[in-house]
């Protein structure tokens, strides 16, 4: 799955381009930031899936007792 990051950043860039279209001749830079926003957000979203999919058996956090 080493691609997937790519992927999911090329989906966010497909959000941003088409939220620009959208937004920015109508709210200009306010619309910009509107559609980045946006776009970040989607990433996180499909990231988290994506996460949330993996098998994340491997992946363990190990809690520091005291005194160790």
């Amino acid at each position: 799955r080493a691609g997937l990051p790519v992927r999911i950043l090329c989906l966010g860039a497909a959000v941003k381009f088409c939220g620009n279209l959208l937004l920015v001749p109508r709210l200009y830079t306010v619309g910009a930031a509107i559609s980045t926003t946006l776009s970040y957000a989607f990433i996180l979203l499909l990231a988290v899936i994506a996460l949330r999919r993996a098998d994340a058996s491997h992946i363990r956090i190990n809690h520091l007792q005291e005194g160790s």
